[in-house]
């Protein structure tokens, strides 16, 4: 398969992940300013063509309402880089295409995420427990260095992306 897959994970402390055939796994955390490595890979995957999978968010049940409305501004911000990447003013043709996905089906292959839910914890708890799962999980699907509890999510999008094409 010759697709680049782009994995967005637009929370507060998310990161995007890039797997391209024959090149290493590149992973970024979203930046404060909004654009960070972004605009770079989006041009990337544009001009190769390939896919982005991006986590329909909601907000949380544990997060304030100033994390509410900055996670909410985060996937603001990266919809509107994916649609300024897919504008017809561009140049040349954007043979990219853009999936919104829900967390439960990027999440639904990976082994013990089910079972969270019915712990007894905290929903803080869970929260970490599922996040620290998540990155372990890709670890071993993934051995590169710097995988992070900031991009591990975004990694697993993409890597079910990849999977689901």
């Amino acid at each position: 398969m010759n697709h680049h897959v782009l994995g967005i994970d637009p929370g507060t402390t998310g990161g995007w992940a890039l797997i391209a055939p024959g090149l290493p796994v590149a992973l970024g955390r979203w930046a404060k300013d909004g654009v960070g490595g972004a605009r770079e890979i989006l041009d990337r995957i544009s001009y190769y063509g390939g896919h982005i999978f991006m986590e329909r968010v909601s907000s949380s049940p544990i997060q304030s309402q100033k994390s509410a409305f900055t996670f909410g501004e985060n996937f603001g911000h990266w919809k509107g880089l994916v649609s300024a990447l897919r504008s017809p003013h561009r140049k040349r043709e954007d043979k990219t295409t853009f999936t919104l996905v829900q967390p439960q089906t990027w999440q639904k292959p990976i082994p013990g995420i089910a079972g969270i839910r019915v712990l007894n914890l905290t929903a803080a708890q869970k929260y970490r427990m599922r996040k620290n799962l998540i990155k372990d999980y890709i670890k071993e699907l993934y051995p590169v260095p710097g995988i992070t509890l900031e991009n591990a999510d975004a990694l697993a999008i993409a890597h079910y992306g990849l999977n689901s094409l």
